[in-house]
């Protein structure tokens, strides 16, 4: 397990009672959103990821799975994520919960 996945789990369980996870401070990439992916996969109690303004390292790719594979599948609340290329992940959460 790599630093970032203790990190997070670290997080997660130090926030389930509020169920928040805050990486307002994190340079995040692919790896690590994969990695939040994973950790996230079992844990029923987040509601909000409060992520970086800037979008860091993440390619489409990465951006394209936390989209499927974490938003839109655990139905999160998703704060402090209004720039650039998060703005068009979020767009496209939104207008897959309208359908």
């Amino acid at each position: 397990m790599t630093v970032f996945n203790n990190y997070l789990l670290e997080r997660i369980n130090s926030n389930t009672s509020e169920g928040i996870i805050n990486l307002r401070e994190e340079n995040i990439g692919d790896e690590e959103v994969e990695a939040l992916g994973k950790v996230l996969q079992n844990n029923n109690t987040v509601w909000s990821i409060q992520l970086p303004r800037e979008h860091g390292n993440i390619t489409d790719k990465g951006l394209k799975f936390f989209v499927e594979k974490i938003a839109l599948r655990k139905e999160l609340l998703v704060v402090e994520a209004n720039n650039g290329p998060w703005n068009e992940a979020f767009r496209y959460i939104e207008e897959s919960k309208r359908l």
